[in-house]
């Protein structure tokens, strides 16, 4: 499960404000000069990033489940409305393709992915 992360920004006296120092060899050098920090903020690390990114990734595979789930239960209220109003109550068999553990593929072949047979 996604653990939210409370973000904090960086906060200081003066945002963006540098020293501007001159080398003897006529460069320059720069260097913060922010003034009191008032809030630390939350860093931006790839740990950080990447625990998003993770989040993301199990969204995404959780809608993908969903529809899955979706699209199985449409058929079996469609295939349970067309027995009940053909009037059929009983051996009604519904395969949703989850795998084929009990099925055996003699012509075909099975995309796991899509949950389809293609002849």
């Amino acid at each position: 499960m996604f653990q939210q992360k409370q973000w904090l920004d960086h906060i200081v006296e003066y945002p963006g404000r540098v020293r501007v120092v001159p080398n003897s060899d006529g460069t320059y050098q720069l260097t913060k000069d922010e003034g009191e920090l008032i809030q630390q903020g939350t860093p931006v690390t790839a740990g950080n990033m990447n625990r998003i990114e993770q989040g993301v990734a199990d969204a995404h595979s959780g809608v993908s489940d969903l529809r899955l789930l979706t699209a199985t239960l449409a058929v079996q209220v469609a295939t349970l409305q067309g027995a009940t109003l053909g009037g059929v109550g009983s051996n009604i068999f519904i395969e949703d393709l989850s795998d084929l553990s009990d099925c055996v593929v003699t012509h075909g072949v099975y995309d796991q992915v899509n949950r389809k047979v293609y002849c």
